[in-house]
């Protein structure tokens, strides 16, 4: 999906029962349709109707065209959600070492403010 989406980009999934209100354009995520149990997000490229049922076709952003088995049929057993909301480069704390320091920071200002708590009610006594 890039340039859209990139690597530690974080993205939001809005809930698995807007698969009727999705359109062409909008950020799908999905299970590949055939084959292994892989998770996709990509474009709606196409929506489709077979045998009265809606088929959604798609493709990733730096992708040229549909790969069949990839990109379609996503069919409402295998649509996951929507992408709500983006996040830049944010899943980048969750990545070994920063993960350690993000993680090591907010214990040690939780611990602090803990601190600064109980030492006030002491004073306070």
């Amino acid at each position: 999906m890039v340039p859209t989406l990139k690597i530690n980009d974080v993205i939001f999934i809005g809930d698995g029962n807007s698969f009727n209100n999705t359109k062409v354009g909008d950020i799908i995520v999905f299970k590949k349709p055939a084959g292994e149990d892989r998770i996709i997000v990509h474009r709606i490229s196409e929506i489709t109707l077979e045998n009265g049922m809606r088929v959604i076709i798609t493709k990733g952003d730096a992708s040229p065209v549909s790969i069949p088995g990839v990109d379609f049929p996503v069919k409402d057993n295998n649509f996951i959600g929507k992408v709500k909301l983006v996040i830049p480069s944010f899943g980048v704390i969750f990545i070994p070492p920063m993960n350690y320091a993000f993680f090591g920071t907010i214990i040690s200002i939780v611990g602090f403010a803990i601190y600064m708590y109980e030492r006030k009610k002491t004073l306070q006594k």
